[in-house]
């Protein structure tokens, strides 16, 4: 017969601690970046013209991703029990994490590509995850502690990352000759919207960190509410982009399998992991994993398109590597060391 004043029994289950939940985080980070990198390929594939089919226009690509996203989000967050709607007084907050993150950070890069070049867009990419450490740390939300060991090692991983990212873009478009000349104009105007979406995108993952810490919603319908939100404002803007076209909501039928990885992958599976992970960890954490996105990208590009990585991309996937190494064991020992004082 068992015990039932048993005090092994009536003791609460204790949440696993940060360090113990680290392994997992990076593992699911991971996952998200080649998703991403995926993605690059994929979406390639669909707005390409093709010599039998017309191009997929890239604002409708992104609302059907926005759409279809958010309620495959919400489905799983009904089927999971986790479907809390947000409190009136935090409206504002998932409103703020669908501009910034839905909107902005993916109309925002579509737009930019009118003014300026595929690389000079993949080049600004690697400035969130030190925005967002400089925005995390200025908000009180993740404290870099660089007169610390473990706080140097943090940013100098991260800065490596960086770094890695852009010697593998540089290196291979200078090597190639494939970035194309631009107007001052056009690179003033691109620029300028990339670098807002690059500040959008660090804001969204601190505000989603902030609607997180207040333990009221769970990461999934956090995730599935700031991309309903989201997705509704970039319905609003589509009479605009559709205003005088004919063909803009052309699909062809090549269109269908990118679509299904946007929804599928890249919007459910990715914004829905990345919300667990800012839970788990914090948003410099989750965005230092950004320039991983370079080095899936050509590897699929190498097995899906028969284009092999540059000697820039290899030696740029050594340093993202190896500097994303050093942050992981750099936030580890902050969290073991949070974990002895508690």
């Amino acid at each position: 017969m068992v015990d039932s004043e048993d005090p092994l029994l009536l003791r609460p289950r204790r949440r696993p601690s940060a360090a113990a939940m680290l392994p997992r985080v990076v593992l699911v980070l991971v996952a998200v970046q080649a998703v991403f990198g995926g993605n690059f390929v994929v979406m390639k594939m669909a707005v390409a013209p093709s010599s039998t089919q017309p191009p997929l226009d890239p604002i409708v690509l992104s609302f059907f991703r926005d759409v279809g996203g958010g309620a495959l989000l919400l489905l799983a967050c009904w089927c999971t029990g986790q479907l809390v709607r947000p409190q009136q007084s935090d409206i504002g907050w998932f409103v703020l994490i669908g501009i910034a993150g839905i909107f902005v950070g993916q109309m925002f890069a579509v737009i930019a590509l009118k003014f300026i070049s595929p690389l000079n867009a993949a080049l600004s990419q690697p400035l969130q995850p030190i925005l967002t450490a400089i925005l995390a740390s200025c908000l009180g939300l993740d404290a870099l502690r660089l007169r610390t060991a473990a706080g140097a090692a943090t940013v100098a991983g991260i800065l490596l990352a960086v770094a890695g990212g852009a010697v593998a873009v540089v290196g291979d478009a200078a090597a190639k000759g494939s970035d194309e000349p631009h107007a001052v104009g056009d690179l003033i105007i691109g620029n300028a919207l990339l670098l807002t979406q690059c500040l959008c995108g660090a804001g969204y993952q601190c505000v989603q960190k902030h609607v997180l810490n207040s333990k009221a919603y769970p990461a999934l319908a956090v995730a599935a509410w700031g991309y309903v939100f989201g997705g509704a404002m970039v319905a609003i803007v589509l009479p605009i982009a559709s205003y005088e076209n004919a063909d803009f909501w052309t699909l062809p039928r090549s269109s269908w399998l990118p679509i299904a990885y946007a929804i599928l992958l890249t919007s459910a599976f990715n914004y829905g992991a990345q919300a667990w992970a800012n839970r788990h960890s914090s948003p410099t954490t989750v965005t230092a994993f950004f320039p991983l996105q370079i080095g899936f990208a050509a590897l699929f590009q190498w097995v899906f398109l028969g284009a092999p990585p540059s000697q820039w991309e290899y030696v740029g996937a050594l340093l993202t590597t190896f500097g994303l190494a050093l942050m992981v064991v750099a936030r580890r020992r902050v969290a073991v060391a949070a974990a002895e004082v508690e």
